[in-house]
């Protein structure tokens, strides 16, 4: 079982090789809910988690990832037209959901300390 330092130095690597590979691509920290619960301190202790090329979108005062599951994507924000294949269906879906404004980042998670 690998221990914090090697998990944390492993989770760095890949951040860093990212960051090499994509050196135009914005970085997005995505701070786990719990890290800021209160707000009892100027700042807050966290740790590096997994880091990954994403995209994504704020609309709706929420911040959707390209990864997440693209049926509720696309149910928040389209309808379905009645009478459509199966084929039809899921290439509506995919231009519906292609549609919104993504913006291609490396998504770094910021999570609980270790």
């Amino acid at each position: 079982m690998k221990n914090i330092i090697d998990i944390q130095k492993q989770n760095l690597i890949n951040l860093f090789k990212l960051i090499k590979e994509n050196p135009d691509l914005p970085i997005v920290p995505m701070v786990n809910y719990e890290i800021v619960a209160d707000d009892c301190s100027m700042y807050w202790m966290a740790s590096w988690g997994e880091s990954r090329i994403d995209s994504y979108c704020i609309k709706d005062e929420r911040v959707w990832y390209l990864s997440d599951d693209r049926d509720e994507i696309f149910d928040h924000f389209f309808e379905m037209p009645i009478d459509l294949s199966a084929e039809q269906e899921e290439r509506f879906i995919e231009n519906a959901v292609s549609s919104l404004p993504w913006i291609k980042a490396i998504m770094v998670k910021i999570e609980l300390p270790n």
